[in-house]
């Protein structure tokens, strides 16, 4: 510093007995018989070039304002370049302090003159090289604090640096500061000549490091005070956000805080600005807020709490407002103490309220979207939360997302072959059925429209539909009516070989049997089953009538539109089959099992599906519902009835088939024939 002070007053000739000095017989390496005295020598050298790099930046932070810019590359960064490469801990720390000085001096010096610092980005690069060297596993030096302070200084000075280099200088940092192992972690691999820090010194170097990285965080964020600058930001923040470590989480979750504040405290609205990534942060700090951490619970919930703010700054409100939604995340934030799950997750439910309230519609899309990738979270915790606040979220506000229907099922049905959570798969069948409740024809049209057979998670989606009795009453009247108008088949000549021609079914009935069947299968489906009986019956007497000796289609997804073809049939899939299945599994859904009984018996369902046995199977279907289940008859009769004027000839024969036994086993006046 006295160096310094002297360049102040006497810059040329300072700088002149620094440059005499470093070329001095001082730092020339003994020879000969004195070699043998090398180590201690080549130590001095190294302290002395520490202390000559040092005074070199205290040269540039002291000297006249109007002289040091000239001064700077050609005189005091050629003579401290040349060290760049150094391995001496003592040197690279003299380097890092010297170049944060000349930064400095430079911002200093320039604030209204537009002065380009050429080697601005050769230094930073040469800062980064430094973090990059440090071991991982500890934190020993104060290397990592004194170049993001230094870069802190450096990022203040034009040129700007470009995407890729504030990318990459981002990611060193981070990288070098959030993997670090706790601060009470025991150094056990330090080398032989490294003594071990004590507890007070590694935390002390800790703070120092994370202070240093929250400074330069916000430099950053000066140069552009926008959600565009937050996002270039909190885009290499996010992904330590659901880090497997605790510690990890908690600094992330902890920078993140404070860079928010930073932002709400300085952010001045001039103009009409949409604060476009609300919905993105939102969807990756709210799933937090059930963090097995509670360190990271408590500063997820003040990031919301500043995030709501900072929206109602863009919507014209001024800075000292205070909203009372938003306010009563203070309370909410209280709770986040309590590890009870039940508790946790109703705060959840109410944060989901708050955000809804406030939440632009706009900014709903991409906040769902969020919270879907939140399903399948590393954390089990804030994967169910992530469902609660969808679910929460969907209740309120899913009647405006008409137009994003079938993208946020296609997405679920992505999301439910990576969940692992049995709660959180629930949660997902809630979320179907909320969606169904506001947009029924999109959801029956969308999940209809999947690729043949249906696979086990397309299955899942239908079997949800069958969780709301009133709804799943409703959606087989939809499908049964629709099942009961649609032409079957088709008759195709498959050879010009062979004479004849074969009856090939056609998609959409195919499909709609199968999400019949899949919704009976949901045991909360009874009410509507058993309400709906004489109908579901007779629709599926007449699809298997019209499904005996068909085959399936080629192209048996061409009805949807984009849809990812299998690339072969599960095995077993056949027209027929899923007839008779659904049928069995109705009158199981029924509890019509003495009917089921004496049908497995006889072999009663393979009968059903071979054309030459057909009539056989259908015969002994109808003589065991006319054993036990005769007061259900009329009724199945009533609906049969008009379909013996069906122009498909086989439907009409395995109905005649039908009341010909019933007629019999309990006679026509009885049955209303």
């Amino acid at each position: 510093m006295g160096i310094g002070l002297c360049a102040s007053s006497h810059l040329d000739a300072t700088l002149a007995k620094l440059d005499d000095f470093g070329k001095s017989d001082a730092f020339k390496k003994a020879s000969g018989i004195f070699s043998l005295l090398k180590d201690k020598n080549d130590l001095d050298v190294e302290k002395m070039k520490s202390t000559l790099i040092l005074c070199y930046g205290y040269v540039a932070l002291h000297a006249p304002e109007d002289q040091i810019l000239s001064r700077i590359d050609s005189d005091i960064l050629r003579s401290i370049s040349k060290h760049f490469n150094t391995k001496d801990l003592t040197m690279k720390l003299s380097l890092i302090q010297s170049v944060g000085l000349i930064a400095k001096a430079i911002s200093t010096v320039v604030r209204n003159q537009g002065y380009m610092f050429v080697r601005k980005q050769e230094l930073m690069g040469v800062m980064m090289d430094f973090i990059k060297a440090e071991p991982t596993d500890a934190m020993r030096t104060p290397v990592r604090h004194l170049v993001m302070t230094t870069c802190a200084n450096l990022i203040n000075l034009e040129p700007a640096l470009t995407e890729n280099e504030n990318f990459e200088m981002l990611r060193t940092c981070l990288n070098g500061v959030y993997g670090l192992p706790p601060v009470n972690t025991p150094d056990k691999d330090r080398g032989k000549d490294e003594e071990a820090l004590e507890l007070q010194q590694r935390e002390a170097l800790y703070k120092d490091t994370f202070n240093a990285l929250q400074e330069l965080l916000r430099n950053i964020l000066a140069r552009d005070l926008s959600p565009d600058g937050l996002q270039t930001v909190f885009k290499h923040i996010e992904e330590w956000l659901s880090s497997g470590q605790d510690h990890e989480r908690e600094r992330a979750m902890n920078t993140t805080a404070h860079i928010l504040e930073f932002y709400f405290n300085n952010l001045h609205v001039k103009n009409m600005v949409t604060f476009h990534n609300l919905g993105s942060l939102l969807g990756r700090l709210a799933p937090r807020c059930t963090d097995p951490n509670p360190l990271v619970r408590r500063a997820a919930i003040d990031c919301i709490y500043t995030l709501l703010y900072i929206q109602l700054r863009y919507e014209g409100f001024s800075l000292d407002y205070k909203d009372d939604s938003v306010e009563r995340l203070i309370t909410l934030r209280e709770s986040m103490d309590n590890p009870d799950h039940s508790v946790l997750y109703k705060t959840c439910s109410e944060l989901a309220k708050i955000i809804s309230k406030r939440l632009p519609q706009q900014q709903l899309n991409t906040l769902i979207f969020m919270l879907f990738e939140g399903l399948v979270d590393s954390q089990s915790n804030c994967s169910r939360a992530s469902s609660v606040l969808l679910n929460t979220l969907l209740k309120n506000r899913g009647a405006g997302l008409q137009d994003l229907v079938s993208e946020m099922l296609e997405v679920l049905h992505i999301r439910l072959q990576m969940i692992s959570e049995e709660q959180v798969k629930v949660s997902v069948a809630q979320s179907i059925l909320i969606l169904a409740t506001q947009h029924l024809q999109t959801v029956i049209n969308t999940l209809i429209s999947y690729p043949l057979p249906f696979d086990s998670w397309s299955c899942e989606m239908w079997i949800a539909l069958g969780a709301d009795s009133k709804l799943a009453s409703q959606i087989m009247e939809m499908l049964m009516e629709k099942l009961n108008v649609m032409v079957p088949y088709v008759d195709k000549k498959e050879s010009m070989m062979r004479a004849g021609l074969t009856k090939v079914a056609t998609s959409h009935p195919l499909a709609m049997t199968c999400a019949l069947k899949e919704m009976m299968l949901n045991g909360q489906s009874q009410e509507a089953v058993v309400s709906l009986f004489p109908q579901l019956f007779s629709s599926l007497l007449v699809r298997l009538g019209s499904s005996v000796g068909v085959t399936l289609p080629k192209d048996i997804n061409s009805f949807g539109t984009n849809r990812k073809i299998p690339t072969k049939l599960a095995t077993g899939f056949d027209v027929c089959g899923v007839a008779v299945e659904a049928l069995r599994i109705l009158l199981a859904r029924a509890q019509l099992d003495d009917v089921v009984k004496p049908l497995d018996q006889e072999g009663a369902w393979d009968k059903m599906k071979d054309p030459q046995q057909h009539i056989t199977g259908v015969t002994l279907l109808a003589r065991a519902m006319a054993r036990q289940a005769g007061p259900r008859l009329p009724a199945i009769v009533e609906c049969l009835c008009p379909c013996l004027n069906n122009i498909y000839e086989c439907q009409r024969v395995t109905i005649t088939a039908f009341f010909s036994e019933v007629s019999q086993a309990q006679g026509p006046t009885v049955v209303g024939l």
